[in-house]
């Protein structure tokens, strides 16, 4: 269920003080995170308040002959050419609103834009072409601008660049 829940870590007394502990917080139907907490010997130490967003509920079943998922609100489409998948796969996407629903904090070097989730029944389905996202520009970038993509790594913990640009076109 919702709500606040409490993590109690021991830290041995001979343990070295400041100890970083990776806490990773999933429920069925949200998106996951990831958060970390510095617990300290025979101190209390909180994760903070943690966001989990609910996963979209539309689905769209694509195969080989390509297809497009639209998210339920209508603000992120995907369009898969015709060989992209070598099987059918379910489409998911759920659209991040405001950063602190991302899976692990941004760089202090970023800002949040526009993040999603994008599923394809299990987590390693490479596409075999490229495959185009459109999201909704409700941010009012300029027709021309380029937003670097970039993805939240689990093994990793971190985000990391795509070394890719995505270009805001004239739809918005």
């Amino acid at each position: 269920p919702s709500g606040e829940y409490a993590l109690s870590v021991s830290v041995d007394k001979a343990a070295e003080e400041g100890n970083l502990f990776y806490v990773d917080i999933e429920k069925s139907g949200y998106t996951s995170k990831q958060t970390s907490v510095n617990a300290v010997a025979e101190r209390t130490a909180t994760a903070g308040t943690n966001v989990l967003k609910a996963i979209d509920a539309k689905v769209t079943s694509i195969g080989t002959a390509g297809g497009t998922h639209t998210s339920s609100a209508g603000d992120v489409k995907v369009i898969i050419p015709a060989g992209a998948l070598k099987q059918t796969k379910n489409i998911r996407t759920t659209l991040f609103q405001q950063s602190k629903e991302l899976p692990g904090k941004l760089p202090s070097t970023s800002f949040f834009t526009y993040a999603g989730q994008w599923t394809a029944d299990e987590e390693d389905t490479t596409f075999e072409t490229p495959v185009t996202v459109h999201i909704a520009n409700t941010l009012g970038f300029k027709a021309g601008t380029k937003i670097p993509i970039g993805y939240y790594n689990e093994e990793t913990r971190a985000w990391e660049d795509s070394g890719q640009m995505a270009t805001v076109d004239s739809t918005g």
